[in-house]
């Protein structure tokens, strides 16, 4: 059997969707999160007025850095969810590297 501080935490996770597999020595849970990035395709761009003329490109930059604090926020979402658990602090330090 288990010793001492019988607080153990799992996680399963992808962009999408994070399970945290809780167990403190007598009860099991499981909890879903999602993450709320949304997926997203550019569209856009315009073309020229001449004839075989170029293409003007949409910047992804702005998406990619709203996506970027999106990952940021639901990742500290999910060590807040798990820091009181057994080595938490580990995963704590793990993700922030």
């Amino acid at each position: 059997m288990l010793e001492n501080n019988n607080n153990f935490k799992g996680i399963w996770l992808d962009n999408r969707t994070a399970y945290i597999v809780s167990y403190d020595g007598k009860n099991e849970a499981v909890e879903k999160i999602e993450s709320g990035v949304p997926e997203f395709h550019v569209h856009g761009g315009s073309r020229s007025s001449t004839p075989y003329g170029p293409q003007e490109a949409v910047s992804e930059q702005k998406y990619l850095e709203k996506k970027k604090h999106q990952f940021e926020q639901y990742y500290t979402t999910l060590i807040d969810k798990v820091k009181d658990a057994n080595g938490g602090w580990g995963i704590r330090k793990v993700i922030k590297e």
